[in-house]
């Protein structure tokens, strides 16, 4: 089992890593109660500089991610394209332990 001590190292250290390669997070703003960050690099291929962003709707309160937005932007003369969404979901309480009881641990 991980310590959340060793989770945060590890996403520091990931935070660093994603600083020394270029790949930069930013705070946008507030929306519907969701808090939004963007990723964005770039990268090159045999047609030139691609621009990449992913777009995260944080949840502030539970710090989960709600949604990812995947953009790409192979021009850089044209905007972002929208070309993947992800939407994510969480079980409830009532899911989980209704999970545990179903499977016990180790058995």
């Amino acid at each position: 089992m991980y310590s959340i001590e060793r989770l945060n190292k590890f996403l520091w250290c990931v935070v660093i890593l994603m600083l020394a390669a270029g790949i930069f997070c930013k705070y946008r703003y507030k929306h519907n109660r969701l808090t939004i960050y963007d990723l964005t690099w770039q990268t090159n291929d045999s047609n030139g500089q691609i621009d990449h962003r992913w777009r995260y709707f944080i949840d502030p309160q539970t710090h989960l991610p709600r949604k990812i937005e995947k953009y790409n932007k192979p021009d850089p003369n044209t905007d972002y394209i929208l070309k993947e969404t992800l939407l994510i979901t969480y079980p409830s309480d009532d899911e989980i332990e209704k999970l545990f009881k179903a499977e016990p641990l180790g058995g």
